[in-house]
């Protein structure tokens, strides 16, 4: 093999590797342009915390999933008009191994960073007043 094809491709090579690096450095500045720095949400002001994560409650009924790592809450429409569910139903919404569920009815709360994919996990209630109060004792 010609040495001018070797280093044609390290060249090449040297030139992806160095676009990955500027677009990775581009990307990270973007990121903190978006969310100002120092802004995460553990330590913020109930105000700061306010500008960034909103409220969400809804009435729905739920599945309860029992996990090897916890459970975790999840809106039936997610899932489908079924109240028989799998572990293949629910692997994309579980982490660990699915052990059993409950379905219930309840207000659901969490807490969104509308327009980021940034939100709490689903904590079910029997009333939404229960809902409210859990979201402003998690705001702090």
């Amino acid at each position: 093999m010609p040495s001018s094809f070797s280093s044609n491709y390290l060249t090449l090579y040297v030139f992806l590797i160095r676009t990955l690096e500027i677009y990775a450095l581009v990307t990270a500045y973007n990121a903190q342009q978006a969310i100002p720095r120092g802004s995460r949400l553990i330590g913020l002001s109930r105000q700061q915390k306010g500008d960034y994560m909103q409220k969400q409650i809804r009435y729905d009924r739920w599945f309860l999933i029992d996990t090897s790592e916890g459970t975790v809450a999840i809106p039936q429409d997610y899932i489908g008009k079924t109240l028989q569910i799998t572990a293949s139903d629910v692997e994309d919404y579980i982490h660990g191994n699915f052990l059993g569920f409950e379905v219930v009815d309840g207000y659901g709360a969490r807490l969104s960073m509308l327009g980021y994919l940034d939100c709490t996990e689903w904590t079910v209630f029997k009333t939404e007043e229960e809902a409210d109060q859990y979201l402003c004792d998690l705001e702090g």
